[in-house]
């Protein structure tokens, strides 16, 4: 699914709420923006693809109502969670 500019922002305004799918799209969003903004794909490129593959057609809320457990998505997140705070792959960017 492809969401507009503003959807993405209710997005990531949106508190997860225990919400697997949520936790893990804020970090993919984030992944996304940085690699777009120039950042290294390499130590991510995977986790990117297997996170897509994993919300498939759902759709995040509070756009729709799809949900995944967090124990599902947790590995995928935490991941991303080390690519944005730059502990893994090109490092924290400098302001």
């Amino acid at each position: 699914m492809t969401y507009q500019a503003a959807e993405l922002i209710a997005i990531l305004d949106d508190p997860a709420q225990g919400n697997g799918l949520v936790i893990l799209v804020h970090q993919l969003i984030a992944a996304k923006l940085n690699i777009a903004n120039g950042a290294d794909p390499s130590a991510v490129q995977q986790v990117t693809t297997d996170a897509d593959n994993m919300i498939g057609t759902l759709t995040v809320p509070p756009i729709g109502n799809g949900y995944l457990p967090p124990a599902q998505t947790g590995d995928l997140a935490e991941t991303l969670t080390e690519y944005n705070e730059g502990t893994i792959g090109p490092g924290h960017c400098n302001d």
